[in-house]
């Protein structure tokens, strides 16, 4: 079987990115051939190499009236390439409007798998194009599983790279060589509006001066929300215990060795690196937005604060930061819980059993 994903805007630091890459890691026994394709910087090529994925060279063009040559050409190189490489499947991670690929797809009678998660439009031809679409969780395709299309909806479950886990968590990491002895607190993660950092600044000024806060990820130097960071922290009395870290290629260790996880999302579906905390035995505190509330239990695999709530969010790192014993016991049972729910040769064998579906179905009114 082979299945070509287009996979958008290629950032290992993103979870579609990551949710390719595992996939193909899990899929090595299944006879399944990936080959990928999209926005993909070539610093990058190793890291896609290394899972066995073969890239090919393309974009996939949104129909428009102006650039209707273009998207002509393009239909056509996609036409040649999916009879080349043999393709059985095509697999979309962000749909647009009318592709190139998805037309070619559509021409040569395959099936276009879609990645749920955005509003639909079911005046774009793709949405009726598309034979089936894939979510982690029914969180992430709530606008599908409420509509005419929830039947073509199928939920595979979590990929989350447990081998890289275990691996990675024996790592020593310097960033808590300055704090040593005090409590600390990480988020890991996009330094986004949506992720709540904001609110988590406001909430964390009130903690005691045994406790530090570190934010790692994206880039602290670029201009927009991560500006915006740094100005409240200029004026906050708290200034000098947040740390503000650039993305690490050794955050499973950075989680590893902090004392408690913090996602103070305002919007979210099913975050993996609250998974990865999990696995990690952290105790976690997050907000009750999307998905969040399915992965953890409060009180027991972790702490849940109302999202954009600075009030509840204090509470709860308050609660988290005076009880050495309940950090513990939120580590060990939110460990047990990802021991109990991580599978992913399992979620791997689910989208290659979606794949499957999707070829008998397509034959079956071909004939």
């Amino acid at each position: 079987m082979n299945i070509l994903i287009d996979i958008g805007n290629f950032d290992p630091k993103v979870g579609a990115s990551n949710d390719m890459l595992d996939l193909a890691n899990y899929s090595q026994h299944d006879q399944i051939k990936f080959f990928v394709m999209g926005n993909i910087d070539k610093i990058h090529f190793p890291i896609l190499k290394n899972k066995s994925l073969e890239i090919i060279y393309g974009k996939n063009i949104p129909l428009s009236r102006l650039g209707f040559p273009i998207y002509a050409f393009s239909t056509l190189f996609w036409l040649f390439q999916l009879k080349r490489h043999k393709i059985d499947v095509v697999h979309i991670n962000y749909i647009s409007w009318g592709p190139s690929l998805c037309l070619a797809a559509r021409l040569l009678k395959l099936p276009i798998i879609a990645r749920a998660g955005d509003k639909y439009n079911l005046k774009n031809k793709s949405t009726h194009w598309v034979s089936k679409y894939i979510a982690n969780c029914h969180e992430q395709a709530s606008y599908q599983l409420n509509s005419p299309l929830k039947a073509k909806v199928t939920v595979v479950g979590d990929l989350v790279d447990i081998d890289r886990i275990a691996n990675d968590r024996e790592i020593k990491s310097d960033v808590f060589k300055a704090t040593e002895g005090a409590i600390n607190i990480v988020y890991v993660g996009q330094i986004a509006e949506r992720k709540g950092l904001h609110i988590l600044i406001e909430a964390f000024e009130r903690l005691s001066n045994n406790i530090h806060l570190y934010l790692v990820g994206g880039d602290w130097k670029e201009k927009g929300f991560p500006q915006k960071i740094r100005s409240m922290l200029e004026s906050s009395e708290a200034n000098n215990r947040v740390h503000l870290i650039n993305h690490r290629t050794d955050a499973i260790s950075i989680i590893n060795q902090s004392d408690i996880f913090i996602l103070p999302s305002l919007s979210e579906a099913r975050p993996r690196v609250i998974l990865e905390a999990m696995s990690l035995g952290r105790c976690i505190i997050s907000t009750k937005v999307g998905g969040i509330p399915d992965m953890i239990s409060h009180l027991e695999t972790g702490l849940l604060a109302e999202g954009n709530n600075v009030d509840d969010l204090y509470e709860q790192m308050a609660l988290a930061t005076q009880s050495i014993e309940l950090r513990k016991k939120i580590g060990d049972n939110a460990a047990l819980f990802a021991k109990s729910n991580l599978n992913p040769v399992k979620t791997a064998s689910n989208y290659r059993n979606v794949y499957q579906t999707a070829i008998n179905e397509m034959n079956s009114h071909v004939k």
